[in-house]
């Protein structure tokens, strides 16, 4: 991503206006940039879920852990 390119069309835009090729190339800088703003939105959410699953996992495995020791409990000691 050029993103003095894209500044540099933008001030161009503000001041003179652009060729219509020129247009074109910041409609796709301005595109290119929102595509990679949002991967790496995508990208920081998957890893809030990854660690929300990773948490939710270990808790599950305490859960079952004390289950198993009361049914063992209940089946061999009583």
């Amino acid at each position: 991503m050029d993103t003095n390119r894209l500044y540099e069309l933008l001030r161009k835009l503000r001041k003179d206006g652009l060729k219509p090729e020129e247009t074109n190339e910041l409609s796709n800088e301005i595109f290119n940039m929102a595509g990679n703003n949002l991967i790496a939105q995508f990208n920081a959410k998957m890893d809030a879920v990854q660690a929300q699953l990773s948490g939710m996992r270990w808790l599950l495995g305490v859960e079952l852990t004390i289950l198993g020791i009361m049914v063992a409990y209940g089946t061999f000691f009583k």
